[in-house]
C-alpha cells in the first residue's frame, strides 16, 4: 500500500505537576494498543529532548516492543538550568515540529504533526483527513482536538503537504502560544477565549478530529487556569531536575 502520510507525535519530558507520574507512558501504551487503523499512513515518533534517562528508556522500550520507528534529539545538559532556558532551547518544541515535518516529507507527500498524547480514536476521524489530502485543494489541514471525556473541540493539530512553505516559528518559547501563532497565520480566528476553529481564507481546511489522552489530574485537565498554572510549575521543576543532574556530575 502506498504511504500517503507520516503521522508524527512529539514526545517530550514527563512534566509533574502538569502530568501525573507514569501518565505519559500510560498514554503512549494506550495509543499504541488502541488507535484506529490509519489507512495510507505510517506512525512515527519524535523523542524531543528528554532529560530523564529512565523515562526515555521506558519510551524506547515500549516503541521497540511495538516495532515503531522513532527519531531522537537529546537534551542539552550543558544549558544553564533556568526557566527561560527550559522554555526555549531546553524544550525547543517548534524546532522539533519543523524537523519532524522535514523528516516526514522525505518519506511521503503529507506530514501530520501531533502532540504526544493525541490519537485518532475512530476510523471516521482519520478517513476525513485522508479524503481531504487526496482531494488536493489545500497545502495545510487543521485537525481539531478534544480532551478525553469532553465533546468540546479545541485547538487544532496540523498536516503539511510537501508543497507547503509555512512552518512553526522557532523564536517562540514553549507556552507562548507557539502553536497558535501558526494557526493564526493560516487564517484561524484569533479571538481570545475561543477554540479558534473558524477559518478565514483558503489556506487550510478544518477536518477530522484527534483525542487528547488525559495525563493530568481531573482538576488540571478540566479547567484551563489550573492547567496553565501546573504547566508553569512543571517548567520550574524541569529546571530543578537539570540543576540536580549538573551538580551530581560536578561531584562525580
Amino acid at each position: 500500500m502506498q504511504r500517503e502520510a507520516v503521522i508524527w507525535r512529539i514526545i517530550g519530558n514527563e512534566m509533574p505537576p502538569r502530568d501525573l507520574p507514569g501518565s505519559r507512558i500510560q498514554a503512549l501504551r494506550h495509543i499504541l494498543e488502541n488507535e484506529t487503523k490509519l489507512i495510507g499512513a505510517e506512525r512515527a515518533w519524535f523523542l524531543n529532548r528528554i532529560l530523564d534517562d529512565d523515562y526515555r528508556r521506558q519510551v524506547t522500550d515500549l516503541l521497540d516492543e511495538h516495532s515503531q520507528p522513532y527519531f531522537s534529539v537529546p537534551f542539552d545538559r550543558t544549558l544553564e538550568p533556568t526557566v527561560d532556558n527550559m522554555r526555549g532551547p531546553g524544550i525547543n518544541i517548534n524546532a522539533a515540529r519543523n524537523l519532524a515535518i522535514s523528516l516526514g516529507h522525505a518519506l511521503s507527500p503529507w506530514c501530520v504533526v501531533l502532540d504526544g498524547d493525541c490519537f485518532f480514536e475512530t476510523a471516521k476521524d482519520w478517513e476525513a483527513v485522508l479524503i481531504a489530502m487526496r482531494e488536493g485543494q489545500f497545502k495545510y489541514l487543521s485537525i481539531p482536538s478534544n480532551r478525553m471525556g469532553s465533546d468540546v473541540l479545541g485547538e487544532s493539530m496540523l498536516a503539511f503537504h510537501y508543497r507547503s512553505d509555512l512552518r512553526f516559528n522557532q523564536s517562540l518559547r514553549f507556552g507562548d502560544s507557539e502553536k497558535l501563532e501558526l494557526l493564526f497565520r493560516l487564517g484561524h480566528d484569533s479571538t481570545p477565549n475561543t477554540n479558534h476553529l473558524r477559518v478565514y481564507g483558503n489556506l487550510t481546511k478544518v477536518v477530522g478530529k484527534v483525542v487528547h489522552y488525559s495525563t493530568g489530574s481531573s482538576e488540571v485537565e478540566g479547567r484551563i487556569v489550573p492547567r496553565l498554572d501546573a504547566r508553569t510549575e512543571s517548567i520550574k521543576q524541569l529546571a530543578a531536575r537539570l540543576n540536580a543532574i549538573q551538580r551530581q556530575q560536578s561531584i562525580g
